[in-house]
């Protein structure tokens, strides 16, 4: 278990050196908050501490974590997400909100002698095909949509867990 003072040390090495000031300590159920002051550009409103792992989250600035810090609580710990679509009651509902998600996928191809791969968001008729097969997984940042889950699990449109993206491995 972190306690406030390891957990400070931990947050202040969450930054570059001398580029932040922290400020006083807020408890949240699953770890420590530390707000933040940026010398150069203010990307961030702060930075919370794992209680348990140790493990650092940067806040950014206008996200719907600075507005709600209890989304810590509610499991949005993580930099990037595993969202898996476990069952579906409003499919419209569904398709809007995780078409505003913004996933990316990649288009690889061949052209001239090379390999490209090309990024590029998920149609909405992609995403209509990924939740014809339940469970469904979408994969990315959250940070400036966890609000918009957040309404679709209060409104019941569909059942989701989240899991931190671990790439490849």
């Amino acid at each position: 278990m972190i306690d406030e003072s390891r957990a400070r040390e931990v947050a202040k090495d969450a930054f570059e050196a001398e580029e932040v000031v922290l400020g006083g300590v807020r408890e949240l159920n699953d770890g420590w908050f530390f707000p933040c002051v940026m010398k150069d550009i203010p990307l961030f409103a702060g930075v919370i501490v794992n209680k348990k792992t140790g493990r650092s989250l940067r806040v950014m600035k206008h996200s719907p974590m600075e507005n709600d810090l209890n989304l810590y609580d509610r499991g949005y710990q993580f930099d990037e997400y595993d969202l898996v679509i476990l069952t579906v009651e409003n499919l419209e509902e569904t398709v809007r909100v995780l078409h505003a998600l913004h996933e990316v996928t990649v288009d690889t191809y061949y052209k001239n002698e090379r390999v490209y791969r090309v990024g590029r968001g998920l149609t909405e008729a992609e995403v209509r095909e990924r939740l014809s097969r339940l469970p469904c997984i979408f994969s990315g940042r959250l940070d400036f949509q966890i609000d918009i889950l957040e309404e679709a699990r209060q409104a019941g449109w569909f059942s989701f867990k989240l899991f931190e993206y671990r790439g490849k491995e």
